[in-house]
């Protein structure tokens, strides 16, 4: 059976890269996954109490820094545009007659 990093390196040609946006929820997944679990693990001894506070503190500290990457990157990068061409108004565009220098 393939290892979770064979399977995991075998999806980077079938799925695009997540945007940091995603990534961000997914850490926020984990970490209520953890709020759940770690008191159990702590519990019966599997995780010391120390080792589950500095792992959240981590991800924690994860989360806030890709957070304000997010932000700062939001920051930067304009608004979409308008969808389809943007037109002046047709009296912006319109050519004096034939003749008329536009001067009196």
């Amino acid at each position: 059976m393939a290892s979770i990093a064979e399977q995991l390196a075998a999806t980077v040609g079938r799925f695009p890269p997540p945007s940091l946006a995603v990534v961000i929820a997914e850490l926020k997944r984990e970490r209520g996954m953890r709020e759940r679990v770690y008191p159990r693990l702590i519990d019966n001894g599997t995780l010391t109490e120390e080792k589950a506070l500095f792992q959240q503190r981590c991800l924690e500290e994860a989360i806030d820094r890709l957070e304000e990457l997010l932000s700062a990157e939001r920051s930067r990068t304009p608004a979409s545009p308008a969808k389809g061409p943007v037109r002046a108004p047709a009296h912006v565009n319109a050519l004096p007659p034939a003749g008329d220098a536009g001067v009196a």
